[in-house]
């Protein structure tokens, strides 16, 4: 059976239909997306110390870094509405709503059997997430782009010669205004937000270099610990844990 919106309501982890309850009450924040996913049940235990008992570093980590990141948004409650956190959790059931829901679907619909320990979900979501974070990339590197197109396009259609250095600072100029964009902004949260909902669903984020890489790394400034971040940086394999890419403003 398809997941519908009915389903998506459901507030139990009983799963009639192919999301195996991941999605399950998935219209309103994450933190009820983490409580109510069988996924998360079983990849993060409230007793965090117990946790640390039986799973090994990396494995504590992330669990200490799910812990973070519901925490921050529990925090959203108390925040102003337009705050980097209220509009996260709004956005996360968005996410949940439209492209997981999509990606379940699709693959129902084309007759692909899967389980909640495959990786297939959040394999989706955090390919992306990297998408997202090129896009962005790309819209960073635009000046140098720009220039050469401006430069080029005016000399061969023999218009007046703009200087490189003043070419460069009106590229800029119109960057940095695209930028400031409400559109852009939105951008921005609806990629906070398939990162954060990436790790929560994901069954073992430890063992998914995707997952960690392109969507819990570039969430440890603003949102994870300065002890949780390290930890990470401590456990994870070498290059997962990547300085390069963009965090949450």
């Amino acid at each position: 059976m398809a997941h519908t919106s009915r389903c998506s309501g459901a507030k139990t982890n009983r799963c009639n239909c192919s999301c195996n309850g991941e999605l399950h009450g998935g219209s309103t924040t994450l933190a009820r997306v983490a409580v109510t996913s069988p996924v998360a049940q079983r990849t993060n235990p409230p007793d965090l110390l117990a946790a640390g008992r039986t799973r090994n570093k990396r494995s504590r980590a992330v669990a200490r870094a799910k812990a973070d990141l519901e925490s921050w948004l529990a925090a959203a409650a108390a925040s102003p509405p337009d705050s980097v956190s209220a509009v996260t959790e709004q956005t996360v059931g968005m996410v949940s709503d439209a492209v997981a829901n999509a990606v379940v679907d699709a693959l129902n619909r084309h007759g692909y059997h899967w389980t909640d320990g495959d990786h297939v979900l959040c394999d989706f979501l955090a390919a992306a997430a990297r998408a997202m974070q090129e896009l962005q990339d790309q819209l960073d590197r635009a000046v140098a782009h720009m220039v050469s197109a401006i430069l080029a396009s005016r000399g061969r259609d023999h218009r007046a010669v703009i200087p490189e250095p003043l070419a460069t600072v009106a590229a800029q100029a119109a960057v940095n205004a695209l930028t400031q964009l409400s559109v852009i902004r939105q951008f921005d949260d609806l990629l906070r937000a398939t990162r954060i909902l990436a790790v929560m669903v994901c069954p073992a984020p430890e063992h998914h270099r995707a997952v960690v890489l392109y969507c819990l790394s570039p969430l440890v400034k603003g949102i994870l610990s300065d002890t949780t971040r390290q930890v990470l940086t401590d456990s994870m394999p070498r290059g997962w844990m990547a300085s390069g890419l963009a965090s949450i403003s």
